[in-house]
């Protein structure tokens, strides 16, 4: 399926965006917005809004391609704004329906955003959650809000305070939250091609928990179903993401009862100390093991010289043997440390896997999935 490049187009002068697009900081006291770089105007519509850092009053929402990026959210013409989930003051072509909620908003936290521009009403969830008990946007019931935006709309944030931070995510593999019947990604290029169907239940299928490692397995030629050959596999993987993340994910692949699930994490955790790491992966093991769902651990891989990211080869490798050295004798699932036997050759960029690296997951991986047939 093809899907658009969605990033954070137009901002205000007091919001920086992270290199990647995806991430807007906020860098001075005063309101300022942003808007997606590419609206929508039919059909049934999903994005996610992940709070990355907060300072407790960031908005985030959608707005038509007029809504003052000097103002934010909600008191802007043609834009509503969400903080937690209270509906923030409307003005224009929107209008709350039901009751607000105001949970706590902590990083990690993800808001779905459900468009449907046939009955122009919008819904929205919290972790998986929906605002309003008995929400189903399949069916049109239990909405949020409505709207008379004629033309698109775009998914939108506000920053008030320095440290507000906020990330896009509008692909299927980017969307933690399972989608409504029918729903397409923000991301899909035209809305010509169907979403994927509702995964199976009953432990069935091989779920992978990881980062952009485990994201890249299904975004070429092949996919992780046929590197594997089992199907269906659930590609859990999401970019840049750390196992704090994984930790916030992993209750969304556990719903869909796999027969067991791989963990591959760790190598962006460069900001925390090695010992949470090892408690977020603990924590997910623990998550698994309550749910009765099988959960290998795979060992933090290393780096082959060519990588040239935000921390070196020697800092990944201390991280390996010091989380490695905690995990080695926990209870209640199994750890699985095969990249030692990766090398240059097997990767394409110095840390995500090459058609070689992915064969030596398969020959490393392939023997517990037999366990499980």
């Amino acid at each position: 399926m093809a899907e658009d490049i969605v990033i954070w187009g137009g901002r205000a002068p007091n919001v920086n965006m992270s290199a990647d697009g995806l991430t807007i900081i906020g860098t001075t006291s005063g309101f300022g917005s942003a808007r997606a770089n590419i609206g929508r105007s039919s059909g049934l519509r999903a994005f996610e809004i992940e709070i990355t850092a907060t300072a407790g009053s960031s908005r985030y929402g959608v707005g038509d391609a007029t809504f003052a990026l000097s103002s934010y959210l909600g008191t802007s013409a043609n834009s509503l704004g969400l903080w937690c989930l209270n509906i923030s003051p409307l003005n224009g072509a929107f209008t709350k329906i039901g009751a607000d909620s105001t949970p706590v908003q902590n990083v990690g936290t993800r808001y779905l955003i459900v468009i449907d521009f046939t009955v122009k009403k919008g819904w929205v969830a919290c972790n998986g959650v929906y605002r309003t008990a008995g929400a189903n946007p399949a069916t049109g019931a239990g909405a949020d809000f409505s709207f008379s935006v004629a033309g698109s709309i775009y998914p939108a944030c506000s920053s008030y305070n320095p440290g507000d931070g906020m990330r896009l995510r509008t692909t299927y593999a980017d969307i933690g939250t399972p989608l409504p019947a029918g729903c397409l990604s923000w991301a899909d290029s035209d809305g010509s091609t169907p979403p994927p169907p509702p995964p199976p239940t009953g432990q069935n299928g091989i779920g992978f928990l990881g980062d952009s490692i485990t994201w890249y397995m299904d975004q070429g030629a092949s996919s992780s179903a046929s590197i594997f050959s089992v199907t269906p596999t659930f590609n859990y993987g999401v970019p840049s993401d750390t196992t704090a993340g994984m930790l916030s994910r992993v209750d969304t692949l556990i719903a869909i009862k796999p027969k067991m699930i791989f963990l591959l994490g760790g190598v962006n955790d460069y900001s925390v100390a090695d010992s949470v790491t090892a408690s977020n992966v603990l924590a997910i093991v623990n998550k698994c093991n309550l749910a009765d769902v099988p959960i290998i651990v795979e060992g933090i891989l290393p780096v082959s010289a060519a990588y040239t990211g935000p921390t070196n080869n020697a800092a990944i490798t201390s991280r390996r043997n010091a989380v490695h050295a905690a995990l080695m004798n926990y209870k209640g699932g199994m750890f699985l440390d095969w990249g030692a036997s990766l090398t240059a050759s097997d990767y394409v960029d110095g840390i995500h896997l090459s058609a070689s690296g992915f064969s030596k997951r398969n020959s490393a991986l392939t023997p517990y999935i037999n366990l499980n047939r």
